[in-house]
């Protein structure tokens, strides 16, 4: 399945109030200790995070689809070589080292079928980038896809605003 066809076949299942409700009643958007299975979808996202602030940009390139759509600010990418061909994979690794993302909120929502997840959280950033001070809040939608060899992304929405101070 396409990144489009996954995104608009999840996000039927992610604003249909019963779905919602369900996937949140097992994961409180609160409750951010809750334990997580070793192969979930949600270590995935997370590693991603943490790859792009060590800087390893070939295992965070891993774990994105080849057709991977990222948005971000109104920007867009089409596939996963394009993200790392124009800089913008080096501009978020060099964003991510110099900040600190604290989640604050977090919403899982999956397929029936287990193989499409879709991560929807808030968190605050604080930090340095390009010499300059950083407190924002962002939000982030991650759609990931089970495969043979495991999760992969398929597509990531962030945008953000100044928090308030």
């Amino acid at each position: 399945m396409n990144p489009a066809a996954a995104l608009a076949a999840l996000l039927l299942t992610c604003v249909a109030p019963a779905a919602l409700a369900q996937a949140t009643a097992s994961t409180p958007a609160t409750d951010l200790t809750a334990p997580v299975a070793q192969d979930s979808a949600v270590v995935v996202a997370e590693q991603f995070h943490d790859l792009l602030r060590q800087g390893q940009r070939d295992a965070a390139l891993q774990l994105l689809a080849p057709d991977v759509r990222i948005f971000e600010s109104g920007y867009s990418e089409d596939t996963r070589d394009g993200y790392a061909a124009n800089g913008h994979l080096d501009d978020d690794m060099h964003f991510a080292a110099g900040t600190v993302r604290a989640v604050q909120q977090r919403h899982i929502v999956s397929s029936a079928a287990g193989d499409l997840t879709c991560i929807m959280l808030i968190a605050n950033i604080r930090g340095k980038y390009q010499g300059q001070p950083v407190n924002l809040v962002q939000s982030e939608t991650m759609l990931l896809q089970h495969e043979a060899q495991g999760w992969r992304i398929v597509h990531i929405q962030w945008s953000g605003h100044s928090a308030q101070n």
